[in-house]
């Protein structure tokens, strides 16, 4: 899909060995949800530096859970 938000809790706060939840919702080229599962959808988290800058080489695989609507 050409376009992709991410939203929720877990996005704006997270612990460390601790299960923070986020929504992915996939879009179609005018930013309307897909409505509709069935899309593959890789999430890894990784840590900002000090500075804001991802660290590199330390991201870890999420597990996605297809909600059959277009959000994961």
């Amino acid at each position: 899909a050409p376009m992709c938000v991410a939203y929720g809790e877990g996005l704006e706060k997270a612990t460390a060995s601790k299960e923070a939840l986020f929504t992915v919702e996939v879009r179609d080229r005018d930013g309307v949800c897909v409505g509709m599962g069935g899309d593959t959808v890789q999430v890894a988290v990784v840590p900002l530096g000090a500075d804001g800058s991802p660290q590199s080489g330390r991201g870890v695989a999420g597990t996605v859970t297809d909600g059959n609507d277009g959000r994961y």
